[in-house]
């Protein structure tokens, strides 16, 4: 097998077939190697087994991944990739999964150049409206954003998810 360049820096790809090729003058990426080179191009920490593609390739074949992205909001804090921290949701319920994030602000502004009395502005897809103060804001976003997670992930397959968001909209209200 020919020797193969670090990914980053850091990654090791040593899978033992062909994770990327031309075929008809087009490239080709097998799509775990894409999801882990993702992962390890992405500028965040990454759990010290994952460097290795091998073993994230052995963690993302157990798992129903097909049209998902990797998600390290849900289960985590949005800093590490890690096998107990990442799981595969669909692009919008990573979105707001990452949005569940105490330290992140989306969907609650402050317009610039406004004086409001009420100058937190929400936006959910839409003008929400203005509200009082930044908590009372963040709390009406994740309202909203609990009911769009619950709705993209009705089926009992996502139950676990849904629950694991809803509790740590519960932390984020306290």
């Amino acid at each position: 097998m020919e020797r193969r360049s670090l990914v980053a820096g850091v990654g090791i790809n040593d899978a033992d077939y062909v994770t990327q090729r031309r075929i008809d003058g087009r490239h080709w990426m097998c799509p775990v190697f894409a999801a882990w080179k993702r992962m390890i191009n992405s500028g965040h920490a990454v759990h010290a087994d994952w460097f290795r593609f091998s073993n994230f390739r052995h963690w993302m074949v157990r798992r129903k991944w097909q049209g998902k992205v990797l998600d390290r909001w849900l289960y985590g804090d949005g800093i590490t990739y890690s096998p107990e921290h990442c799981c595969f949701l669909d692009r919008q319920s990573s979105t707001l999964a990452h949005g569940m994030n105490e330290h992140s602000d989306m969907g609650v502004d402050r317009p610039h150049g406004e004086t409001l009395t009420r100058p937190y502005r929400v936006t959910f897809r839409k003008h929400i409206g203005y509200y009082q103060t930044y908590e009372q804001a963040r709390e009406v976003w994740c309202n909203l954003a609990r009911a769009e997670f619950k709705r993209l992930n009705s089926n009992r397959a996502h139950r676990e998810a849904v629950d694991h968001l809803y509790a740590k909209i519960k932390t984020l209200s306290e």
